[in-house]
């Protein structure tokens, strides 16, 4: 996957610095060549299916000045980008018509989370960014190697002697990939040819919901029936009690990780306790803040040298602190957008879009999850 992983350097470098006049057809040729070259190594890898999520992400055809690969990509946030991504492809499938020439059944849409290890980002701003370790799978179940004690013995040894043991103990974990999805409502079709911005309001929203749902799911689902096994129900984290204050527990909970080897990248905190963070004083009323009024600072709030994330979906009194390269997205299929006119839709000129998609989510080690009870 080496020559792949270049060509898709190339081809981020090409269009991270690209303008509308810049993308020259020359430019275009080229990026096309590198295209070409990307999705027949991809396939040669039995992966055709991320070679056209590539192509989709970054075709640089112009379709009225909205498919300009340069213009998409001037967005940032996933959000934007992957919502203005999915209204091209509607309206390419529409074949320039609008939404309203679309037929029942799915049309393929960028996903909003690329199945690969991926570098994280320097600002962090979501749980989900924390998830570097992504992979793809082509079946529903899929298996991987959980470790569940370590403990290392290594010491020097006279000649002749017993060499250690150290207790590295790991086990195959089997698990499957869950379906994630939602339907917006009966929406009248006469509204996307009137409002051209419908379409990329209603991808967004329906990818946000999406990925909001993930982002519960991997925090707090219990396990059972279709939830996956959250963080917060997973056997064998590290438990950090609660001490004194807030400052003292999140320190220890650092140093119980670090004493174990450990090493942990980034907290997660709810939006109450990040607050409480923030709103601390040194003589706890009316002195400076302890952090420095850290929220209000364009960069990432960190604390104790970690990025600070919040999750709504964390509940309140409890944080994350962990090595989130142990944690691992598992990627069935990319977030797919169907659009349904049939039955009673169709007499009444209406259309329920749905987007959904198929994640799991694996623990290579759950001891480098700490779960911090911070109820003094």
């Amino acid at each position: 996957m080496t020559k792949a992983r270049n060509l898709s350097r190339q081809m981020e470098d090409m269009t991270s610095s690209a303008t509308a006049k810049s993308w020259t057809p020359a430019r275009q040729e080229e990026f096309a060549r590198l295209d070409a070259d990307f999705k027949s190594t991809m396939a040669d890898a039995g992966a055709a299916q991320a070679a056209n999520r590539i192509q989709a992400l970054m075709d640089p055809d112009d379709r009225g000045g909205r498919g300009n690969s340069a213009s998409r990509i001037a967005g940032k946030g996933l959000g934007s980008s992957w919502g203005r991504d999915v209204a091209d492809q509607l309206r390419q499938t529409a074949d320039g018509v609008g939404t309203k020439a679309l037929t029942n059944g799915s049309i393929g849409v960028p996903s909003p989370i690329v199945p690969d290890i991926v570098r994280q980002a320097e600002e962090p701003l979501s749980l989900l960014n924390l998830l570097v370790n992504r992979t793809a799978t082509t079946a529903n179940e899929f298996s991987y190697v959980q470790q569940n004690a370590r403990t290392n013995n290594a010491a020097m040894v006279p000649d002749g002697a017993v060499k250690p043991t150290s207790v590295f103990t790991v086990e195959e974990v089997t698990d499957r990939v869950r379906v994630l999805a939602h339907l917006s409502e009966p929406i009248t079709e006469r509204l996307f040819a009137d409002h051209v911005e419908l379409e990329r309001f209603l991808t967004v929203e329906l990818q946000a919901g999406l990925l909001e749902a993930l982002e519960g799911q991997i925090v707090a689902g219990d396990g059972t029936g279709e939830n996956l096994t959250g963080l917060l129900a997973l056997p064998g984290t590290t438990p950090v009690t609660a001490s004194a204050d807030v400052f003292t527990t999140t320190r220890k909970a650092l140093t119980t990780l670090r004493r174990a080897g450990e090493r942990p990248t980034a907290w997660v905190f709810s939006p109450e306790d990040d607050e409480e963070l923030d709103l601390a004083r040194e003589d706890g009323t009316t002195g400076q803040f302890i952090l420095g009024g850290n929220a209000l600072e364009a960069t990432q709030p960190t604390l104790w040298g970690l990025p600070r994330i919040v999750s709504p979906k964390m509940p309140a009194g409890t944080a994350l602190l962990a090595d989130w390269s142990q944690v691992r997205l598992v990627i069935r299929e990319d977030a797919r957008l169907d659009a349904d006119r049939s039955g009673e839709l169709f007499t009444h000129n209406q259309v329920v879009l749905r987007v959904e998609g198929r994640y799991g989510l694996a623990a290579l080690r759950p001891s480098a999850v700490a779960v911090v009870d911070l109820a003094a």
